[in-house]
């Protein structure tokens, strides 16, 4: 079997729980994403790591090894659950409600 696809490791685009801090790392394992993370976020502590898009939690290295190359996670600290990405506002000015739900 060759290793040497495996200990180059795949990009991986990681996200905080807010969504408000966005890194690209390379890792080759479960293991060695989550020290990149821990450095590269800054954070400490026990994390979990799931996919961005819906919450699936990867806690094992079998489900890891599947993941495509820049496949979006999310870091995820004890005290925080995954949430859906909030839609954007929007509001706009020009439109008034008269108090009776209708836009003047």
């Amino acid at each position: 079997m060759d290793d040497s696809n495996n200990q180059s490791g795949k990009p991986f685009k990681i996200t905080n729980a807010s969504r408000e801090i966005r890194k690209g790392v390379v890792a080759s394992s479960l293991e060695d994403l989550t020290s990149k993370v821990l450095e590269k976020l800054n954070i400490g502590g026990d994390i979990t790591v799931v996919l961005e898009t819906d919450g699936t939690e990867i806690d094992d290295e079998e489900y890891f090894g599947t993941l495509d190359p820049n496949t979006s996670l999310m870091v995820l600290t004890s005290d925080q659950s995954w949430l859906p990405p909030s839609p954007p506002c929007r509001l706009n000015r020009d439109q008034v409600d008269d108090g009776k739900g209708e836009l003047s």
